[in-house]
């Protein structure tokens, strides 16, 4: 593994562990679906929302603009 792709994956897992912070706070929590590849959602409830955050293969972790707490 590259110094470059070491660095992404630190910063990515740095991302993550930032917003599972976040979404404890509202009850929820995340954990890593390997068989689709992203990060899932779960609602205090026990449904999953995988629409929160997405991360792909071929892209950046980023949290998506939906991801946003609703009122």
């Amino acid at each position: 593994m590259s110094t470059y792709s070491a660095e992404s994956q630190r910063l990515a897992h740095e991302l993550v562990a930032r917003a599972a912070e976040n979404l404890a706070r509202s009850g929820k929590s995340v954990y890593y679906d390997s068989e689709v590849g992203r990060y899932v959602v779960v609602e205090p409830g026990g449904a999953a929302d995988a629409r929160w955050i997405r991360v792909g293969p071929s892209h950046p972790p980023r949290v998506s603009r939906w991801g946003r707490r609703r009122r």
